[in-house]
């Protein structure tokens, strides 16, 4: 439940734009720590979303998916996809450190997670 009062002061256009991309960042930033389980990220940063009113319409429209789907998780481990198989940054080089640079989930680099979404969507 939300509720709405008069604004005593109301941010200008660049003011929200600045909010959402620092909010950006600090959501990737976290992300990339991996401390959050991905579901439970998930529903937080969908919540965050919808109460900040960054996305109109996003409770409905995820409403309407199938939870598998709503929060970017696979049906289980049955897919087949050995995390071993999986390349740093599509070099052709096997498996490695996530947590060096220019390896999946490095500094600079794709985070680990969206690496190996990437990989297995490849199939």
């Amino acid at each position: 439940m939300t509720w709405r009062w008069a604004p005593l002061w109301t941010p200008t256009e660049q003011q929200e734009a600045d909010t959402f991309d620092k909010t950006m960042d600090a959501v990737v930033k976290l992300q990339n720590t991996g401390a959050i389980p991905d579901r439970a990220f998930a529903e937080g940063v969908q919540n965050l979303m919808e109460e900040r009113e960054y996305i109109p319409g996003l409770g409905a429209a995820l409403a309407k998916l199938p939870e598998s789907e709503r929060f970017g998780l696979s049906g289980g481990d049955d897919d087949g996809t050995d995390p071993s198989e999986l390349t740093q940054s599509g070099n052709g080089e096997e498996g490695g450190d996530p947590r060096l640079e220019g390896g999946a989930g490095g500094v600079g680099s794709t985070p680990a997670r969206r690496a190996a979404n990437d990989k297995a969507g490849e199939k």
